[in-house]
């Protein structure tokens, strides 16, 4: 829920556009609150007619519904996002599990809708905690979230320890390498990315050592000088 006001979201957005529009060698994506997502696509769009390098920076929600409409109160359609040109979503972030309460097989609906809408997901998945077992409980997790999904389609893995997230205490790219090949023989070819404390201190790790395609950036991404560090270092 960050941040509170239009004018914070839009000064973070250009402040951050002007660090990313001309980096060549990754793509980004704002995953804003839903009520930021309009002014944000507006201004997108005008950024992405001045400066074609812009092409690589696109608009994603932070969560869907699993219908096209109805009466479901307080709840974000795919269609609705669509008409903002959101083109991705993140689905079943740790936050909406373990805190709001979402299952695996919530997770699951929202997944296929979000296929089914033209939108490229942002599969979150991680475990609580670091036990001898938690191989297992991605493989469970992942599974049941991915249920019924075409080998075909197009999507993005998070993996976000939920004991890294927001601590200050990553995990190591190490033991995150671990995770990631793990993932991959379930998830094909798809990107896998990190999230969970990333830093500008410790992006470059986690690029090189865990076997990742990229990051979900939390904290890091509401400063913005912070985030064009962690952008300047991926881009390398």
């Amino acid at each position: 829920m960050n941040p509170q006001s239009a004018k914070e979201a839009i000064s973070l957005f250009d402040q951050v556009i002007k660090a990313a529009a001309r980096l060549k060698n990754l793509d980004l994506i704002f995953c804003p609150p839903f009520v930021w997502l309009g002014v944000i696509s507006e201004k997108l769009k005008k950024i992405k007619k001045i400066l074609p390098a812009a092409g690589r920076i696109f608009l994603g929600a932070q969560d869907i519904f699993w219908q096209s409409r109805g009466a479901f109160t307080g709840e974000i359609s795919g269609p609705m996002l669509k008409n903002l040109d959101c083109q991705y979503v993140i689905i079943g972030h740790s936050e909406r599990r373990w805190i709001i309460g979402e299952t695996n097989e919530i997770v699951n609906k929202k997944f296929l809708a979000a296929l089914n809408f033209g939108l490229i997901p942002i599969l979150a998945v991680g475990e609580k905690e670091r036990k001898k077992d938690f191989l297992d409980f991605l493989k469970n997790q992942l599974e049941e979230s991915i249920k019924d999904v075409s080998k075909e389609a197009k999507f993005i893995i998070a993996y976000e320890p939920v004991w890294a997230i927001g601590t200050g205490l990553p995990d190591r790219p190490e033991d995150t390498e671990l995770a990631v090949n793990f993932i991959k023989k379930i998830a094909g070819e798809n990107l896998i990315l990190y999230g969970g404390s990333v830093t500008s201190k410790n992006i470059k790790s986690f690029l090189e050592k865990a076997g990742v395609d990229g990051a979900l950036v939390g904290g890091a991404s509401l400063d913005a000088k912070e985030f064009a560090k962690i952008l300047k270092i991926a881009n390398l």
